[in-house]
């Protein structure tokens, strides 16, 4: 559950773009960032405090891998 901020650990084998989108449950896209690239562990915090409770899906994108989580904003 989250209240006020999350933090999204990557880990990355090669040096790459990492693009992370936040969309509710609808897929309409909250949040949407381009991280630089980067290679080997690191960690992004994203505020989403302004976001109404509910359910919603992070999905982070690193050349032909993927992630999705789901999330409950409280």
């Amino acid at each position: 559950m989250a209240t006020g901020f999350i933090n999204l650990a990557v880990n990355t084998e090669n040096a790459s773009y990492v693009t992370v989108t936040i969309t509710n449950i609808n897929g309409k896209i909250l949040y949407a960032q381009q991280l630089a690239a980067v290679s080997g562990n690191f960690t992004k915090t994203i505020n989403v405090a302004a976001f109404a409770k509910g359910v919603y899906i992070l999905k982070a994108v690193s050349g032909n891998e993927s992630k999705v989580i789901k999330f409950v904003k409280e």
